[in-house]
Formats: structure tokens, sequence, C-alpha cells
């Protein structure tokens, strides 16, 4: 017997030239993050982004901020779930965007690097539409930071300390 039906699995775009830049490299600092990417298909008014932060990324909720750079409205909403760590974007766009195009933007509060210089793992950053189907989404971009530099080491000997009188000597290092 001869089937009628056709199975569609429909698969996500792709966002191409994506990119993440934190303002600051270093370890353990609270910086802006710089998001910018372009758009394989287009956007209707209503559609979001949604980024999944790398667990090495610290996301303070109740300080995350974001400001529009290019294609989206600083206007928009900003919502962060805690549990999947996907921040949503939503409210951004001020009229339906035709693809190919830049989006850019900030989340100019909230973000601290991780605490050490090792890769992270991928952000997801997709395009959804109004209901979080996915759009376009790449889920390449890792960062590095950047260890601390430490300024200046103090170094103590125990001959400066007249409390001593063995031979065994213990170095104190004062690292600022």
């Amino acid at each position: 017997m001869q089937s009628d039906t056709v199975t569609f699995t429909a698969q996500p775009g792709a966002l191409s030239n994506c990119i993440v830049v934190p303002d600051n490299f270093r370890t353990r600092k609270s910086t802006p993050y710089t998001f910018q990417f372009t758009i394989t298909n287009s956007l209707a008014v209503d559609s979001r982004i949604t980024i999944i932060v790398p667990a090495d990324i610290t996301a303070t909720s109740t300080a995350l901020r974001y400001t529009g750079l290019q294609t989206v409205s600083t206007a928009g909403t900003l919502v962060y779930d805690t549990t999947s760590r996907t921040i949503i974007l939503s409210n951004m766009l001020a009229t339906a965007v035709e693809a190919p195009v830049s989006i850019k933007f900030e989340i100019s509060a909230g973000f601290t690097n991780p605490i050490s210089a090792k890769e992270t793992e991928a952000f997801v950053i997709s395009t959804t539409d109004a209901l979080g189907s996915i759009i376009d989404q790449n889920s390449t971009v890792t960062l590095t930071a950047t260890a601390e530099e430490i300024t200046s080491v103090e170094v103590r000997s125990c001959t400066s300390e007249p409390s001593y009188t063995s031979q065994l000597c213990t170095y104190q290092l004062l690292i600022k």
C-alpha cells in the first residue's frame, strides 16, 4: 500500500560571522560582552534571540542588562533562566528583518569571566520565532580568559627574623 504522507524535518539555518567578545579577557573580571552574527533566515518582528551561557561564565540574573548596537533595539526585554542558563531577548525588533543582515548587541552587565584560563564550553546562540522554535543557530563560539597578572611578588627571608634559630627556613610569598 502506498502512503500519501510526507515527513519533513526542518533544520535551523546557520548564524554566520558569529563572535562573542568580552571587553576584558582577564579571569574573574566582571565585564560587558559583545555578541555579533549574521542571520541566514529573515526574522519576524516578534522573533527572539536566545543564548545558552557556558557554565564557566558567571551570569548574575539580577544584574544582566543588554544594549542593542546594530539592527536590534535597546528597548527589548532580557529574561534569564538560571536552571537552563539561557538568556532570552525579546521585543528587540521594531520591524521584521530581511536576511542576510548583521545583528550586534552587548550584554552590558551581569557577566563575570571564568576563574581560570581554560577554554569554555561553546555559547549556543539562536534566533527563534515567538514560540521558541529555532530559526538560525551557532554553537561553536568559545572563550579563553587570560590569567590575571601578578604585579609583584615579595619574598621575606627568615634571616631577617630574629626569632628563627634553626637551619630550617620557611619563606613567605606575598603576591600582590
